[in-house]
């Protein structure tokens, strides 16, 4: 050591003269709680140590650690990197602290709960402070403050610390913005991640070649039509892109085919979308239609059945019926070296009408881990010359040896472009945009622009309106010739009276004889009174139509507000509507709208009966606080697995039936058992729509049936899916409603669940209710994009449609009966059956058992009856 680490002799053992060695760092250093740190103590010899022969020196073995110390052996190496091992018994030195002066540092989050700081405590004077802050889940770091002003905007706050100091670590709720492409081979999106409250988010859909864009979606609904979507943080969101091909891209997925393929079905064979005919087969090797899952495991890209190779080093080649410009994949690598399967080169060959020809030109990229154990990725080959052949296959000299492919989308040239034409009537009214040459069935928008005292009227062709907007879109099917239409325009303005009371909407410039909508919007603490035009009232309506034939000056007059809150006594019972800001002795109508298993029962307030009406009317005279009732309607039905007959026992499996309030309920599945009874006790799970039992998926993924007894007309449930990972990716889950025990689909939903930190897995609800009884409901994973293996259901709610039957008795005495659980509903007849002359039969209601019945005295005549609700 030379001397330079205190070398002192400290005895002999066993022989051998021991040292004691001590340095001193340059500069101070903070150690944190909780965080490991390395410590490396070198020694040069002159001699080369290596895994087999240990340098002659050695460190003592102590105690009070933790009995072990992870040691780098220098001299030995694998693949070129160091060997590191873990060896038994403590090393024997002591980390002395600081004589030198020190500075306490201080730091807190808030809120408490919002997440965690550390590294605050005594540090050296002079030495560099380092606070990190970490959001807890459902939060977002904002900045850190002292004494309530900002020193820094970074999550990892370095300064040195030359005096004491109390910072605070500032979080502020955050959502989960999530975003996906479907088809998943349709586009690309960006933008998601974990964003505070109130910040910026914007969304970006880029889609692939022979893809466009159609719009963003959550949970089925579209929600934006342009590609960049920017909002505010303000809730979790699961945005979905959804891309259509043109006319010109067909897609291969086997998902079932045209025609239909099965698991194992062997190549050669043949499928057939968008008028174009793909040829697989497999020169060298074979491939097959499989549907296995990788270790549980299934590539994000993929969608159900996919290509298959079966053996070692198969190349697959793809015959297209029509040449093409652009083919595209998703693919997954195999290299069956134990669990490493390192990423290798995937390669796409073209050719034009034989491959004993030289290619046209080829691809290649490796895969990357993304979604499980396996390298998967999508390869895209391009060209301006056209061909029909290709080959995929792993280079030589790769690891991998197994290539497996999925969703195949190839593009055929554009047809011939058509000739869009656009012009200004009259021409100094205004100026086009966007005409020019287009391929057919590629989207055209052509947009009209108004000189200064013109406005827009429409677009017409051949004299005939064809859209009254200024910006036209529509697809290129052949050539056209538009004309943008302009006029004389009429000034329309409009002003808030008093001036800080309210805006104004809808004024501006209009064309002779146009329809205008002005809107007045009162700010806070001011409602809506009247419009005027020099001093003359002439509506009370805030959104105020008008038709321009002359300038006009209008005036929106706003007065002091009361304000009247609706709500309802139990938040899944129903909506209440109506409540707002309304000037004193305005008229208000609040309304009251019951959900499925509920009816309206009265308005109160304060506890006080106001209305038994849904529909109550009253003069607004000062601030209101009014809540809507509601009760259990019986025609209700609820499966929750806990309380239905007969009582079910952990871990049963389907097929079972439940038996609830009259009504049937048979659960089966087309893989039976594919679903048993669990709940949260013996699953370790925590899923807050859940109550105690719910179905839970036994072996792997398979579809859910519910048969009922008689027809109802909705359902609504909770789901949570699972993807045996790390089991927070949502999913979509699909409900299709059947009649006639499956003879016809009345409807089918889709939703797609949500991540709640305090929940395990990702849950949703899904319903459907139809003005068409259905008796059966079936419920599924679609096949793409299928993030989750598995999905569970509990809370099954059904409103039970009451049949009528009609009977004769022993006696030739005619019965009309129906089930009891039917309030609301009444019995009527009529000597017709297509007329509005019922009336109620008056004959008095017997039950018997679950039946209300009617004794019906022999008629003269056609006799109909009906049951009706009102």
């Amino acid at each position: 050591m030379g001397g330079n680490a205190g070398e002192t002799p400290a005895g002999t053992f066993g022989g051998i003269l021991m040292y004691d060695y001590h340095f001193t760092l340059p500069t101070p250093f903070q150690a944190t709680a909780g965080v490991k740190y390395w410590v490396q103590i070198e020694a040069s010899q002159g001699l080369t140590p290596n895994y087999y022969w240990p340098p002659d020196w050695s460190i003592a073995v102590g105690t009070g650690g933790d009995g072990s110390h992870f040691q780098r052996t220098t001299g030995a190496t694998l693949a070129g990197g160091n060997l590191f091992q873990t060896l038994a018994n403590d090393l024997t030195f002591t980390l002395l602290g600081s004589d030198a002066p020190t500075v306490t540092i201080a730091a807190i989050a808030l809120p408490t709960g919002g997440g965690t700081v550390r590294g605050d405590g005594p540090y050296p004077l002079g030495a560099t402070a380092s606070l990190v802050a970490s959001p807890n889940a459902g939060y977002g770091f904002v900045n850190w403050t002292e004494g309530g002003s900002q020193v820094s905007a970074s999550a990892t706050y370095n300064f040195v610390a030359t005096t004491g100091r109390t910072l605070v670590a500032n979080f502020t709720p955050a959502y989960s913005i999530t975003t996906s492409a479907s088809p998943n081979y349709g586009g690309a999106t960006s933008g998601g991640g974990n964003y505070n409250s109130g910040a910026s988010v914007t969304v970006v859909a880029s889609p692939a070649t022979g893809y466009a864009f159609v719009n963003w979606t959550e949970f089925g609904t579209p929600v934006n039509a342009t590609a960049s979507y920017t909002f505010a943080a303000g809730a979790n969101r699961s945005l979905v892109a959804n891309f259509a091909g043109t006319s010109a891209t067909s897609v291969f997925d086997f998902d079932p085919g045209n025609p239909a393929v099965g698991v194992h079905q062997g190549m050669p064979g043949s499928q057939v979308d968008n008028g174009l005919t793909a040829y697989f087969s497999a020169p060298s090797g074979a491939y097959s239609i499989q549907q296995y899952i990788f270790y549980t495991w299934i590539p994000a890209s993929f969608s159900g059945l996919f290509l298959w190779p079966n053996t070692w080093g198969s190349t697959l080649q793809i015959q297209f019926s029509q040449p093409v410009t652009n083919v595209s994949f998703n693919f997954a690598t195999d290299d069956l070296a134990s669990e490493t399967d390192i990423p290798s080169f995937v390669q796409v060959t073209a050719y034009t009408n034989s491959t004993a020809t030289p290619p046209l030109g080829s691809a290649k990229i490796k895969g990357a881990w993304i979604s499980g154990a396996y390298p998967e990725g999508a390869l895209t080959y391009s060209s301006s010359t056209p061909f029909n052949i290709v080959r995929l296959a792993i280079p030589s000299g790769q690891f991998a040896s197994l290539l497996f492919v999925d969703n195949i989308v190839a593009q055929r040239p554009p047809p011939p472009a058509d000739p869009i034409t656009a012009a200004a009537s009259p021409a100094n009214g205004g100026t086009v945009s966007g005409a020019g040459a287009y391929s057919s069935g590629a989207n055209v928008t052509l947009v009209a622009t108004p000189n200064t005292g013109y406005v827009f009227v429409d677009w017409t062709e051949a004299g005939i309106e064809v859209s009254a907007a200024a910006s036209y879109t529509f697809t290129a099917n052949g050539s056209r010739t538009l004309v943008a239409n302009f006029g004389p325009a009429f000034t329309i303005t409009a002003n808030a009276s008093p001036a800080a009371s309210g805006t104004i909407s809808g004024d501006g410039a209009y064309a002779a004889g146009a329809l205008v909508a002005v809107t007045a919007t009162a700010n806070p603490g001011y409602a809506f009174v009247n419009w005027t035009e020099n001093g003359v009232r002439f509506s009370t309506w805030p959104s105020c139509y008008l038709t321009v034939n002359t300038n006009r000056a209008l005036v929106a007059t706003f007065a002091p507000a009361c304000v009247i809150t609706t709500s309802t006594a139990s938040t899944n019972a129903g909506l209440a509507s109506g409540g707002g800001i309304y000037p004193e002795r305005a008229t208000v109508q609040i309304a009251a709208a019951p959900n499925t298993g509920y009816r309206f029962l009265n308005w109160t307030e304060a506890a006080a009966v106001l209305s038994a009406s849904p529909s109550y009317y009253f003069a607004a005279s000062s601030n209101r606080t009014i809540v809507a009732n509601f009760t259990n309607d019986n025609t209700s039905v609820t499966f929750d697995f806990n309380t239905a007959a007969p009582a079910l026992t952990n871990d049963q499996d389907t097929p079972f039936e439940q038996t609830a309030r009259g009504l049937t309920a048979h659960f089966s599945s087309p893989a039976d058992p594919a679903f048993c009874v669990h709940n949260d006790a013996t699953t370790g799970w925590s899923m807050s729509g859940f109550s105690s039992n719910y179905l839970f998926t036994c072996f792997a993924a398979g579809d859910l049936n519910i048969h009922f007894s008689q027809p109802v007309s909705s359902i609504a449930l909770a789901f949570a899916t699972a993807d045996f990972q790390e089991i927070i990716t949502p999913t979509t889950i699909q409900l299709t409603a059947y009649r006639n025990s499956g003879a016809a689909a009345v409807g089918v939903v889709t939703t797609c669940g949500s991540y709640n930190p305090a929940d395990t897995a990702p849950m949703g609800w899904i319903g459907f209710r139809s003005t068409v009884p259905f008796d059966q409901v079936n419920l599924t994973l679609p096949p793409a994009p299928m993030a989750a293996t598995d999905f569970m259901v509990d809370s099954i709610v059904v409103a039970t449609v009451p049949q009528l039957r009609l009977w004769l008795t022993a006696t030739n005495t005619a019965v009309v009966s129906w089930t009891t659980n039917s309030d609301g509903y009444l019995l009527q007849h009529n000597t017709e059956c297509h007329t509005t002359n019922w009336v109620a039969v008056t004959s008095p209601i017997q039950v018997v058992g679950d039946q209300n019945q009617v004794i019906i005295s022999p008629p003269v005549g056609n006799r109909f009856y009906r049951l009706m609700h009102p």
